[in-house]
């Protein structure tokens, strides 16, 4: 999920249908004012446990279970898909959160167990940055608040309870 602070964007996901998962390779997003729903984005990567942040009129998409290191980009105002650098590592169950126009991924696991990885993705020029690993290996999930990142919580075969910061 993502938002614009207008809308709300559900993208990908899948449904368990007749013993079988059915993935959901578009976005549908969510006018409040309306109360609607509409379908925008075809044709996107089988995915889910994906992560999804918007800046500056796109949606970027990437990580989940298809393991692919595509990064999908939505433009909300024409539901065109284009596609970015590939993402270094690409996880399940990820953190991501956005501050100045870059957005923050983190966490999350792959074929190699959970990482404690944290990486800036610039979308102005589509580079990617590794930053200072976590303390913990986990999956997880925060937000940025005045410019701090916060990690929540997460689980890596136990609960773990932490909070960390990051400047």
């Amino acid at each position: 999920y993502a938002t614009d602070g207008n809308m709300v964007y559900a993208i990908c996901g899948a449904d368990y249908q007749e013993g079988s998962t059915v993935y959901h390779t578009h976005g549908e997003r969510y006018n409040p004012d309306a109360d609607s729903w509409e379908t925008f984005g075809e044709n996107l990567l089988p995915r889910r446990y994906a992560n999804a942040e918007y800046v500056n009129g796109n949606i970027y998409v990437f990580n989940g279970n298809s393991a692919t290191d595509t990064v999908e980009i939505i433009n909300t105002s024409t539901g065109e898909v284009s596609h970015s650098e590939t993402n270094p590592y690409p996880v399940v169950y990820g953190g991501s959160a956005v501050w100045n126009d870059k957005i923050y991924v983190f966490g999350g696991c792959n074929d190699d167990g959970c990482s404690n990885r944290l990486y800036e993705f610039n979308p102005a020029d589509e580079s990617w940055t590794q930053l200072e690993d976590m303390p913990e290996s986990k999956q997880t999930n925060g937000q940025v608040v005045d410019g701090i990142l916060y990690v929540f919580g997460g689980y890596n075969g136990d609960v773990s309870s932490s909070i960390h910061a990051y400047d």
